[in-house]
């Protein structure tokens, strides 16, 4: 878990929100996972 916290780290500046939504609806859970992290990131 913590190198999907480490890509969503090194990511989240980049990333849009319509690419964050593909993220979260992704069918593998550790993707969707990385969205959410991503989320918060950007949210803090």
């Amino acid at each position: 878990m913590s190198q999907i916290r480490q890509i969503a780290k090194q990511h989240f500046k980049d990333i849009t929100y319509d690419g964050i939504d593909k993220f979260i609806h992704h069918p593998i859970h550790e993707v969707r996972h990385c969205g959410l992290i991503i989320l918060v990131n950007k949210y803090q």
